[in-house]
């Protein structure tokens, strides 16, 4: 079952806070760092652009200046759906004040749900670079995506661009290979 539709079914069985299932979302479409989403303020998304504007102090790679997240429409959609009266996203229930305690607990629902087995929350950033190098975007744009300084941490994905291009090859010879048996012509 896919992760989505495994957070919408706990949501409607009361399962899962709607703040929580909403989080694990937006990291996954966004490819952001836990600490970046869960102490997301308002004042740091531009829906104009769309996307998320972090100061160098609220993420990992800081030294590098601000880090720009960018925003599909899914996730636009979730976080105006998330409209509320604090400085926060994902706030703390009231009365308490600030950004919400990282959730666990939910995600361990989450994962025994879905039946994934030792997958961190961390994993959902993994697997947005693994979606994009399969698409066959470049290691550098993902090092942009990822906010990563060094291409020496996004270069872990490398494997996975040598996936996607002896595919992109495999297809070829196979458009070829059925054109030739065919006895179409393989030139295009």
């Amino acid at each position: 079952m896919h992760l989505f539709e495994v957070l919408d079914a706990m949501e409607a069985c009361a399962e899962i806070r709607e703040d929580h299932a909403d989080l694990f979302r937006i990291i996954a479409l966004t490819g952001a760092r836990l600490a970046e989403m869960r102490d997301l303020a308002w004042s740091e998304i531009d829906f104009s652009r769309p996307a998320i504007i972090l100061q160098p102090e609220r993420h990992k790679a800081g030294r590098t200046g601000r880090k720009v997240i960018n925003l599909n429409a899914a996730a636009v959609e979730i976080l105006k759906r998330r409209a509320n009266e604090t400085a926060w996203v994902f706030a703390k229930p009231p009365p308490f004040k600030g950004p919400m305690e990282t959730p666990r607990k939910a995600w361990a629902a989450v994962i025994a749900r879905a039946k994934f087995d030792d997958l961190r929350i961390h994993d959902l950033r993994h697997t947005f670079a693994s979606l994009l190098i399969k698409d066959g975007h470049s290691l550098a744009f993902v090092q942009k995506a990822l906010g990563h300084s060094r291409p020496e941490v996004t270069a872990r994905y490398a494997h996975l661009k040598d996936e996607a291009t002896r595919a992109a090859f495999d297809h070829v010879g196979a458009v070829y290979t059925r054109r030739r048996e065919t006895g179409q012509s393989a030139e295009t």
